[in-house]
């Protein structure tokens, strides 16, 4: 089997390697298209402490099934195509015991905590594998992770039809979630200082793409939601916008989302918090979407979301650090960059 391992930060070689991954009841799977995103990036720039080299990157990928117990109660078969959830609960802790896996204590990550999926062959969890059905292709399936934490992050919301939600962030994460937000008939807002990403927003039917460069985004709230500020509010820990703007948009008695992973822990997210006792707010926070990933399967392939204009560049395999180093050097250009296997 070959694998592209960071060995160290800003070294990338393609490698053979022997699969010691050691999971119960797994399926082996020929990856046929993975991805990179700025995830990626900060690990091959060594920007996440948390990090132990060498590691596999990647944690979105594409497969087929080529090794697989036919009698799996899943209902998986060999041929078939199918996505891979990277978060890998112990199954052992308190949390998975009691079936909410997706509050694992000791969760890994593949491409963080636990080798990635930029490789010819994996073997995963059958429980982290889900069929892709054909009205979702490759490249479109790349971004089933990023959906199934927008939609966690609506749910817990609650966001009802014609409310304001105030999204801190016009990252591919942020442009899903008003997408989903205009699916359910909300009203969202998307803070950016990126015209570019703002654009993105905006061509996808975002009416509301502030840039916090040119504009007060605070004034600009008052007057779109008539001085109340939004029900709902969401401050993704990789904005670089200041997480006290999340209390601050947010209206009485509304709801707060911070949605990113620990891996975010460097970057030390603080503000003044008596905004969450004097609009008597309600703060969650959201690390994976783990549970959400059959509805949001769902939701590409009913192209409630467009996730289109986040595929710009495909790489071959063996060009795969190629890929990641110029990604590296024009983060606001790439969103992902797609390798194909």
């Amino acid at each position: 089997m070959k694998a592209w391992i960071i060995d160290k930060p800003q070294s990338m070689s393609l490698q053979e390697i022997t699969e010691n991954e050691t999971f119960e009841n797994t399926a082996k799977i020929k990856i046929t298209l993975a991805s990179l995103s700025s995830f990626d990036v900060k690990i091959y720039n060594g920007e996440l402490p948390s990090v132990n080299y060498p590691r596999i990157p990647a944690r979105q990928a594409v497969g087929i099934i080529s090794e697989i117990d036919e009698e799996n109660s899943s209902g998986l078969q060999r041929g078939q195509r199918v996505v891979i959830d990277p978060n890998l609960s112990c199954k052992n802790c308190y949390a998975c015991k009691t079936d909410r896996a997706w509050k694992c204590d000791k969760m890994k990550i593949m491409g963080l905590s636990a080798n990635g999926l930029l490789r010819d062959f994996v073997s995963a969890p059958i429980s982290n594998i889900y069929q892709i059905p054909s009205q979702i292709t490759d490249a479109e399936a790349q971004f089933i992770e990023h959906t199934s934490i927008a939609v966690k992050t609506f749910n817990e919301l609650k966001t009802a039809e014609g409310e304001h939600i105030v999204i801190i962030g016009a990252s591919v994460m942020g442009i899903i979630l008003a997408q989903l937000a205009l699916y359910y008939q909300a009203v969202p807002i998307v803070l950016d200082p990126s015209q570019e990403r703002l654009d993105i927003a905006a061509n996808l039917g975002i009416y509301y793409a502030i840039n916090t460069n040119a504009t007060d985004p605070d004034e600009r709230i008052k007057q779109i939601t008539g001085g109340r500020y939004c029900e709902s509010s969401v401050y993704l820990a990789n904005s670089n916008d200041k997480i006290q703007k999340a209390f601050d948009y947010a209206s009485v008695g509304g709801k707060v989302a911070i949605v990113g992973g620990d891996y975010y822990s460097a970057k030390l997210l603080n503000g003044n918090i008596s905004g969450i006792l004097s609009k008597q707010l309600s703060v969650i926070g959201i690390t994976n979407g783990q549970k959400q990933i059959p509805a949001a399967i769902n939701v590409l392939a009913k192209k409630a979301v467009d996730v289109t204009p986040f595929v710009i560049k495909e790489y071959k395999f063996e060009q795969a650090d190629q890929g990641l180093k110029e990604f590296s050097e024009n983060t606001l250009k790439y969103h992902k960059i797609m390798i194909k296997v």
